[in-house]
C-alpha cells in the first residue's frame, strides 16, 4: 500500500513538472537562425550493454535575426517527441548566457542506474542573473504511458 501511494505521488509530481515545461509546437524554420549552444548527454550509457540501447538527450539553442531564442530538444528515446520553445529576447546571446542543469525524476543532480537524468532546466542569464528558465522533461511520453497503465 505504501509503495502504491509513493508511486502515485511520484507520478503526480512528474506530471506537474511535465506540464510546466515546454510543449510540442510546430517546427520553426531554423534556416535564418544561428546555433549558439548545444549539449548532449546520455543518461544510461554507463548502464547498458548494447550500444543500440544508449539513449541521448540533446538541447540546441538558436537565435534568429530578430534576436528571438529557440530552444529545440530531441532524443532517440521512444518516450520523447521533439520539443520546441520560442521566446523573445532583446539582444544577441552568447554561449556564456546559457546554463543547463540536469536532474533526475527524484530531483537529484547526481544520476545513478536507478535514478537517471530525465529533466533539463535551461537558464538564460543577463549580467550573470537568471532572467528566464525553460524546463524540459525527456520522459513525458513515458509518464503518459505509466499513467494509462495505472488507470
Amino acid at each position: 500500500m505504501v509503495l502504491k501511494r509513493f508511486f502515485s505521488i511520484a507520478v503526480m509530481v512528474i506530471l506537474f513538472v511535465s506540464v510546466v515545461g515546454c510543449s510540442s509546437q510546430e517546427t520553426h524554420d531554423l534556416n535564418d537562425s544561428k546555433l549558439i549552444y548545444e549539449e548532449t548527454i546520455s543518461p544510461n550509457r554507463e548502464y547498458v550493454e548494447n550500444e543500440e540501447d544508449i539513449v541521448d538527450y540533446t538541447i540546441e539553442i538558436y537565435q534568429d535575426n530578430e534576436n528571438n531564442i529557440l530552444v529545440y530538444s530531441t532524443s532517440n528515446s521512444e518516450f520523447f517527441d521533439p520539443l520546441q520553445c520560442e521566446m523573445e529576447w532583446d539582444e544577441k546571446m552568447n554561449e556564456s548566457d546559457i546554463f543547463i542543469e540536469w536532474t533526475t525524476l527524484m530531483g537529484s543532480q547526481t544520476s545513478n542506474q536507478d535514478d537517471q537524468f530525465a529533466l533539463a532546466n535551461v537558464s538564460f542569464l543577463k549580467d550573470g542573473q537568471e532572467v528566464q528558465e525553460v524546463k524540459i522533461n525527456f520522459v513525458d511520453q513515458g509518464i503518459e504511458i505509466i499513467k494509462e497503465i495505472i488507470r
